[in-house]
């Protein structure tokens, strides 16, 4: 649990020192699903598709956690 938190710590600030790193985003992202804070992880992943919007991972994470949040119809708009 501690050393969650410390990456989390870690990632976060990175992801405030990288602008617009969408590698650093993704791993942010993923990391706050982890830990099960899916309103962030919406809002990580929703950075990402707007700065990648060709790259259909983009969609594809941010639809996964649309589904795990439960707007399941915003979920397979995405998709």
């Amino acid at each position: 649990e501690k050393d969650t938190a410390t990456a989390f710590r870690i990632l976060s600030n990175i992801a405030e020192t990288e602008a617009e790193d969408h590698e650093v985003y993704k791993m942010l992202g993923y990391k706050l699903q982890e830990i099960n804070e899916t309103e962030l992880a919406l809002y990580v992943f929703r950075k990402v598709m707007e700065w990648r919007p060709l790259e259909p991972q983009s969609y594809r994470d941010y639809g996964r956690v649309l589904e795990e949040a439960g707007y399941y119809q915003r979920a397979l708009d995405t998709f």
